[in-house]
């Protein structure tokens, strides 16, 4: 008998990857808030705070990737599934799929994300550009 995670389940575990995401990402968000902050001023530790910051934030998104990515390679959810309660597995062996699987998996997942933001922007701007009003 085979269970289906639901899609409540789903959503929050989505949610849950996402939420982790954001906050990785929190230290880019704090540089460019300085840079912004620091334009106009001559001091170079605006400069070098930035980069720390960015350099930070570049290492949280590495490390939250690869960890997603063993977590779900070896036990078959990432941090999401986990908190959610499911995970995913191979139909035929119900074993975690691996670790090419798992990136194709999460590739995949980046792929569409991406595609579905492109494509909103895309549509935006158009609607945008086609109102008198330019709103």
């Amino acid at each position: 008998m085979t269970l289906h995670a639901t899609v409540g389940r789903r959503i929050s575990g989505y949610i849950v990857d996402v939420s982790l995401t954001c906050v990785s990402a929190l230290p880019a968000f704090a540089a460019i808030g300085l840079s912004i902050v620091a334009v106009g001023n001559t001091e170079n530790s605006h400069t070098t705070a930035f980069f720390v910051l960015l350099a930070l934030a570049v290492a949280l998104g590495i490390g939250l990737a690869v960890i997603q990515w063993a977590l779900l390679a070896r036990g078959g959810g990432t941090v999401g599934h986990r908190v959610a309660g499911y995970r995913l597995l191979d139909s035929d062996t119900a074993i975690a799929p691996g670790w090419s699987r798992a990136f194709g998996y999460l590739a995949l997942r980046h792929i569409i994300e991406s595609l579905t933001s492109v494509i909103g922007w895309t549509v935006t701007a158009i609607l945008a550009t086609r109102d008198p009003r330019r709103r």
